[in-house]
């Protein structure tokens, strides 16, 4: 019925399994990919799995699913989570991080493999606990030729729109924090050698002209006072995503990019894709010292990126928008952790 168009857009499963249903993997996963929970409990309006119930699974069904992909030559581990720092969390009021459980789970993983790093977590529950991050980078040894890397969710650096659809996405902090939040996060990423890949959402809705130009200001700001603070070890990446209805807002419409990319957003584009192109050409310089094999991709993935930068920028032009005028940075401090 599904394929035939038989069935509703929407089908609605009121039941689910428990943790102790859900079967280990009998064969090799993708990069040795681990689930260690499911669901999330932050509640984010546009993210389906964000409105489940958070459960998690114990270090032992964790452990033997690591063992399998063990048995078939995979020697890390990629640990499966919509919020990492949400493992074996207790406090959900606030969402602060259980930093012990956390750094159980990845000790324990780490006695099985040479290196283990997450999927997602929040820049929130990484800047609550910064102590999850030193210990977790000094378990997989990293340093500025080997990265924990993670994705993010940067979603708007607009305090009001994201308490209107993640109102629970910067806690244990408040709302009016959330710029702050996001340059503060990065920078306890940065200091442990953690390398955080952001997305953000074009077309929120509700999200005005101001909005989208404060997140393109907000880029602006993170790549100024993080290499001033951090200098080689300020790293991010900003991926902007165009808004797909989902979750709480799948009664929304589309996100029509011909005909609703107004100048904030094309910034906001711009200047996302700007920082990326920057990031893609140091990387690869420091990957060809390392692996000097790398060095035949280098001018294809630098050509590839400064002509996406490039065609967004005749684009804008062609909208009558200067990309290149500059943005003022928003007035932010980085503190001390």
């Amino acid at each position: 019925d599904i394929e035939t168009g038989n069935k509703d857009r929407y089908i609605h499963i009121t039941t689910r399994p428990s943790v102790e249903q859900i079967p280990n993997i009998v064969g090799a996963s993708y990069k040795g990919m681990i689930e260690v929970m499911r669901g999330c409990g932050r509640g984010c309006r546009f993210c389906s799995p964000n409105l489940r119930t958070a459960r998690f699974y114990h270090i032992g069904k964790i452990i033997e699913e690591v063992e399998v992909n063990i048995r078939n030559c995979q020697e890390t581990a990629w640990l499966h989570s919509e919020d990492i720092f949400n493992y074996m969390v207790e406090d959900k009021k606030n969402f602060y991080p259980n930093e012990d459980k956390v750094i159980e789970l990845f000790e324990e993983v780490l006695k099985k493999v040479r290196y283990a790093n997450p999927t997602h977590g929040t820049v929130a529950g990484a800047l609550a606990a910064p102590r999850i991050l030193k210990r977790v980078a000094e378990l997989n040894h990293a340093g500025f030729n080997k990265w924990v890397g993670i994705q993010v969710g940067f979603e708007t650096a607009s305090p009001d729109l994201i308490k209107k659809i993640a109102n629970n996405k910067m806690k244990p902090f408040n709302a009016n924090e959330w710029p702050w939040v996001l340059l503060n996060g990065t920078y306890v990423f940065n200091k442990f050698f953690w390398f955080p890949a952001y997305t953000t959402i074009v077309g929120l809705p509700g999200s005005s002209e101001e909005d989208e130009i404060d997140t393109a200001r907000l880029i602006i700001t993170m790549e100024k006072k993080l290499k001033e603070k951090l200098g080689e070890k300020a790293h991010f990446t900003v991926t902007p995503l165009a808004f797909i209805p989902m979750g709480a807002l799948k009664y929304e419409e589309f996100f029509n990019v011909a005909e609703e990319l107004t100048p904030g957003r094309i910034l906001h584009v711009y200047h996302a894709w700007r920082h990326l192109a920057w990031e893609i050409h140091h990387g690869l310089r420091r990957i060809i010292k390392i692996n000097p094999s790398y060095i035949i991709f280098s001018p294809l993935a630098n050509f590839g990126a400064e002509l996406i930068v490039d065609r967004i920028k005749k684009w804008a032009v062609r909208k009558g928008v200067d990309v290149e005028k500059p943005l003022q940075p928003m007035d932010l401090k980085i503190e001390d952790y």
